[in-house]
């Protein structure tokens, strides 16, 4: 049913099994499948698509001409096809809008935590790919396209126009730059900075970015760096050389 609060255009196509919570707003020609499920607060904005079965909690948007498949799930309080980040800079240093007319497309399957956002394309679409899930607090900017069954893990941002490929996993906090392609079977530890394209599949981690079996003996490595330092200033000492680097070694003492 419709909760006697919530506000339903005229022209929406609602299912008879669909649930429409308190205080929801439904624009104008959205069409909402059978038995999903829409919690308190939800705005559908004008000519969006939201499939079967679907759970929509409590404080979602959902953007004009969206497209949501079957079977997916947002947690409250996210955003889905807010305008994209997008600026042009004039000559006198002044920052102009530029519209972002494209649309989200989110696959059958496809779950979005609590407090993520997912940005409008500027001409095409930003698509998430089927059965991938996103957990809390996500990025996904503009024209982004992302594969079949990835992990996106708390806080990951994805720079505009970021392809990633099928099966990914990324860890917390995970940050990929714009204009990146990402292959399938990619997987990125917790807070692993992505500045160029990923070519092999395989475990990655650090900043910079190196495969997982390096950036452990980088790790370990850094642990051992200060004492390294004041050793090698005690060699330069008794053998009566200058160090070139007088100011870092001060910092060290």
């Amino acid at each position: 049913g419709i909760h006697s609060t919530a506000v339903v255009h005229a022209s929406a196509k609602i299912d008879p099994s669909v649930w429409i919570g308190p205080f929801c707003l439904i624009e104008e020609n959205v069409s909402i499948g059978k038995n999903t499920y829409l919690e308190s607060h939800v705005t559908v904005e004008a000519n969006a698509q939201i499939g079967t079965n679907c759970k929509i909690m409590s404080y979602n948007f959902i953007g004009s001409h969206t497209q949501i498949g079957h079977f997916c799930e947002l947690k409250p309080h996210s955003t889905i096809a807010s305008e994209g980040y997008g600026f042009a800079t004039d000559q006198n240093g002044h920052h102009h809008r530029i519209p972002q007319r494209g649309i989200v497309v989110l696959e059958d399957y496809v779950s979005i935590g609590a407090q993520c956002t997912i940005d409008r394309a500027t001409f095409e679409e930003t698509r998430i790919g089927l059965g991938s899930k996103l957990d809390n607090m996500v990025h996904i900017a503009h024209n982004c396209k992302i594969g079949k069954h990835c992990l996106l893990s708390g806080g990951t941002g994805l720079a505009g126009s970021t392809i990633v490929g099928d099966y990914v996993v990324m860890g917390g906090q995970s940050a990929a730059a714009g204009h990146l392609t990402i292959c399938d079977k990619a997987v990125f530890g917790g807070r692993s900075a992505i500045t160029s394209n990923v070519e092999k599949p395989g475990a990655y981690n650090g900043q910079p970015l190196e495969p997982l079996k390096d950036n452990l003996k980088t790790q370990a490595s850094l642990k051992k760096l200060t004492s390294t330092i004041r050793d090698v200033r005690k060699i330069l000492k008794h053998l009566g050389l200058t160090s070139t680097s007088n100011e870092h070694e001060k910092d060290l003492s």
